[in-house]
């Protein structure tokens, strides 16, 4: 399958919708490698510790992808961040259903959009967390550009291969 030209980044809470080109994005060779193992990783039942106390897990089909972010333990954790995906119609039509219906209720987060995203598409939902190093690990990590690469890589692994 071709890459798309652009990926919608969408921001559920504030209804930021940024459309980001696969040409403005670059993937330098050690962040191929360094974010196909995190994939790899996330992507077992346990996920993996990507900071200090930050475990990201990744539940994925072939059309469309969810990773929590989470703060603690592998043991006990507090989720403060999903990012979610994907690529087809019909797969972005039931993920943004998901995330309205189900999500948005259960972590008690809105969003003023009106209209589904177009897509292809990640969708990133803050979470209430009451954890104070939550906030301090997104104010000091790149958390936004992380969830985009992951998005690429996700929904396109095509454009990580080394």
């Amino acid at each position: 399958m071709e890459l798309p030209i652009c990926i919608n980044h969408v921001t559920f809470n504030t209804g930021r919708n940024e459309q980001i080109s696969i040409r403005n994005f670059k993937f330098p060779p050690y962040d191929r490698i360094a974010l196909h193992h995190i994939i790899n990783q996330a992507t077992s039942l346990e996920g993996v510790d990507i900071d200090d106390n930050i475990i990201l897990k990744i539940n994925a089909d072939t059309c469309r992808y969810t990773a929590t972010f989470a703060y603690g333990s592998y043991a006990a954790n507090e989720t403060f961040l999903i990012s979610a995906g994907a690529k087809t119609r019909d797969a972005m039509n039931g993920l943004w259903d998901r995330l309205r219906e189900s999500y948005a209720p259960k972590y008690q987060v809105s969003t003023p959009l009106k209209r589904k995203p177009t897509g292809p598409m990640v969708v990133d939902i803050l979470l209430p967390c009451s954890r104070p190093e939550v906030l301090a690990y997104l104010r000091s990590s790149d958390c936004y550009n992380l969830c985009l690469r992951l998005g690429w890589a996700m929904l396109y692994p095509e454009c990580i291969r080394v």
